[in-house]
């Protein structure tokens, strides 16, 4: 009888976090749908409800720390963004907006940190290329962002040319 019990109890668990997945999943979509028609604060919403159900939800984590940086809410973008990697140490994706959301609260070394490990998960990641080389021409060091700028010139030669034309404005800015 006490075996029934324990297996019964096992498969009500189980049961309970397949369900929790589903409808964490069940939030977490429409979050995204909302995010992309520039619906932030019903995206931030659907995040937070999905993350209620799944407290482990690594994805649900990193958009919603996308969403929040879009509405420079930069400290708990940050926060959610931390938990993301912390969840899924593999998530190239999650670092790279991870070192945005640093760069936008003026935390340059902390930026560098965050895009250089997602650029050891996938080093031929443009995006995190361009957020460095950006990051690094924010602190005036061009050495660095050419560096980056000559692999995103591989990778994206026309995202590549947005960093060369900042680099070019830069230095007309510093001549005049």
């Amino acid at each position: 009888m006490q075996k029934t019990i324990a297996s019964l109890h096992q498969l009500h668990c189980v049961y309970l976090r397949w369900h929790c997945s589903e409808v964490a999943e069940a939030h977490c979509n429409p979050g995204i749908a909302y995010f992309r028609l520039g619906q932030t604060l019903d995206a931030v919403a659907e995040y937070e409800q999905a993350i209620k159900f799944k407290a482990d939800y690594a994805l649900a984590y990193r958009e919603l720390g996308v969403a929040l940086s879009q509405l420079n809410r930069h400290r708990e973008a940050i926060t959610a963004l931390e938990r993301a990697v912390r969840l899924n140490s593999q998530d190239e994706v999650a670092f790279n907006n991870l070192g945005c959301a640093y760069a936008r609260a003026g935390k340059n070394e902390s930026a560098i940190k965050a895009l250089k490990q997602s650029l050891s998960l996938k080093t031929d990641y443009d995006g995190a290329h361009f957020n460095l080389a950006a990051v690094y021409l924010s602190k005036k060091d061009r050495n660095s962002a050419l560096g980056h700028y000559s692999q995103l010139k591989r990778l994206n030669p026309k995202l590549a040319d947005s960093i060369y034309q900042a680099m070019f404005r830069e230095e007309l800015l510093v001549l005049k």
